[in-house]
C-alpha cells in the first residue's frame, strides 16, 4: 500500500509539473493580444511564483514577450497615430520587459546533463535588447514628465548602462559618451527629485565621469552629497571624499567660471586637516588667475582657519578694493575688518597716554574702512537685509 502511495505521489508531481508548462504555453500564446494582456501578466505570474517553472528561461522569456509583443504593437500604432496609444503604458512595458529578459540570461546559460551550456534565447535577447536601447530614453522622459521619479531613474540609467552590458555581447549599442552623459544627467535629476540621494550621487558621478558637458551635473553631485552628510552623520568622510572628488573633477574642467568647486576643494581640504595643503591650492588658484577677486577671499578664509589674522586682512583688503568682487566676498570683508577693528578697539587701555590717537586710528582704519565697504556690497545684491544689519553695527561703533 505504501508502494502504491508513493507511486500515486510521484504521479501528482509529474501532473503539477505539467499543469505549470501548460500555464506558460497558454501565456505565450496570448503574447501580443494587447486585448489579453492582463490575462497573460496573471498567468505567467502564477509560473513565475510556482516553483515548477520559477527557475526556468522559457518562463521570463514569456514575461518579457508577453510586455515587449504589447510595446511593439503599440508602438507601431504610434507612428500612424500618437493619440491612440499610452506613452506611459508603453514605457511601463518597456521597463518590465526588459527585467524579465535579463534574467533569462543566467537561467539559459544552466549546464545539461553533460555539462554543455547550450543557450536557446540568449542571442535573440542580445539583438532584441540592443535594438530597444534609444526607447529607453525615451522612456525616461516619460515617467520624468509624470514625475514617477523611480521610474525615471531606471529608465535613464537603462539608457546609459546598456552600452555597457557584457550580457549584449558584441550586439552592444555603440553611444557616444555625451549622449550617455545626458541620460545619466536625467537619471540622477529623477532620483535627486524623488529623495534617493544615493542613487542620485551614483548617476550624477556617471554624467561626469562621461564628460558630461555643463557644470551642473558636478553642483548637483556636490550638493547630493552635502544633503546625504547631512541625514547620516555616519558617512561624513565618505560625503568628503566624494565632494572634494566631484570638485576636483570639476575645477579641472571649468577653472573659475564656477567658483563653488574650488571653493569646495578647499572646505573639503580644511575639513580634513590638511591646512597647509589647502593653502598651497589656494595660492596655485591665485596664480592662475590673479585678477579673481573671490580667490583672495578665499585664500582670506583659509588664514583665518590657520590662525593667521593679519594675512587674512590683507587678503580680505585686496578682494575689495578689486572692481570684480563678488557680493558674498565683499560680505565676508566687511565683517573681517568690523571685528577686527572691535578686537583692535577693545585692546585699548583706558589709561593709554595714546587712547586718542589710537582710537582715531582704529575708527579711520576699520570702522570707517568697513562703512565704505559695506556701502559697496549694497549694490552688489538685491537683498541687503544682511549687509544692512552691519552698516547699523558699523555707525553704532563709529557713534562712541
Amino acid at each position: 500500500m505504501k508502494k502504491i502511495f508513493t507511486i500515486a505521489l510521484c504521479g501528482l508531481a509529474v501532473l503539477s509539473a505539467g499543469a505549470q508548462k501548460a500555464t506558460v504555453d497558454q501565456a505565450k500564446k496570448l503574447a501580443g493580444k494587447t486585448d489579453k494582456i492582463n490575462e497573460a501578466r496573471a498567468l505567467i505570474q502564477e509560473a513565475i511564483q510556482n516553483p515548477e517553472t520559477a527557475n526556468q528561461a522559457l518562463t521570463y522569456y514569456t514575461a518579457g514577450k508577453i510586455e515587449w509583443d504589447a510595446y511593439d504593437k503599440q508602438k507601431a500604432v504610434q507612428m500612424a497615430s500618437p493619440d491612440n496609444v499610452n506613452p506611459l503604458d508603453m514605457s511601463n512595458e518597456l521597463l518590465q520587459g526588459l527585467g524579465y529578459f535579463v534574467a533569462v540570461f543566467p537561467l539559459d546559460s544552466i549546464p545539461n546533463e553533460k555539462g554543455e551550456v547550450k543557450p536557446k534565447y540568449v542571442k535573440e535577447l542580445q539583438k532584441k535588447i540592443a535594438e530597444k536601447h534609444t526607447d529607453f530614453f525615451d522612456a525616461g522622459a516619460v515617467f520624468y514628465g509624470e514625475k514617477m521619479w523611480p521610474q525615471a531613474f531606471v529608465a535613464f540609467m537603462n539608457y546609459g548602462d546598456l552600452p555597457d552590458m557584457e550580457l549584449l555581447g558584441n550586439q552592444r549599442p555603440q553611444v557616444p559618451d555625451t549622449t550617455r552623459a545626458l541620460a545619466y544627467y536625467y537619471a540622477g535629476l529623477s532620483a535627486w527629485s524623488g529623495n534617493q540621494l544615493d542613487n542620485a550621487a551614483y548617476a550624477f558621478a556617471k554624467a561626469r565621469e562621461h564628460n558630461y558637458t555643463q557644470p551642473d551635473a558636478y553642483i548637483y553631485e556636490i550638493a547630493t552629497w552635502q544633503n546625504i552628510e547631512q541625514n547620516d552623520t555616519t558617512r561624513e568622510k565618505e560625503a568628503m571624499n566624494a565632494i572634494f572628488d566631484a570638485s576636483k573633477a570639476g575645477y579641472e574642467k571649468f577653472g573659475m567660471e564656477q567658483p563653488i568647486f574650488l571653493n569646495n576643494m578647499v572646505n573639503s581640504m580644511l575639513n580634513s586637516g590638511h591646512e597647509n595643503e589647502s593653502l598651497e591650492l589656494a595660492n596655485d588658484a591665485i596664480g592662475k588667475y590673479p585678477d579673481h577677486a573671490a580667490l583672495y577671499g578665499l585664500r582670506a578664509f583659509v588664514y583665518d582657519r590657520m590662525g593667521n589674522s593679519d594675512a587674512s586682512e590683507a587678503d580680505y583688503r585686496q578682494a575689495a578694493s578689486m572692481p570684480n568682487v563678488d557680493y558674498e566676498t565683499m560680505l565676508n570683508a566687511v565683517k573681517k575688518i568690523f571685528r577686527t577693528g572691535q578686537e583692535k578697539w577693545n585692546e585699548i587701555e583706558l589709561g593709554d597716554p595714546d587712547i586718542v590717537a589710537k582710537k582715531k586710528a582704529v575708527h579711520t582704519n576699520y570702522f570707517e574702512e568697513a562703512k565704505k565697504m559695506a556701502e559697496k556690497a549694497r549694490t552688489l545684491t538685491d537683498d541687503t537685509s544682511a549687509v544692512d544689519y552691519l552698516i547699523e553695527s558699523i555707525d553704532y561703533q563709529l557713534s562712541l
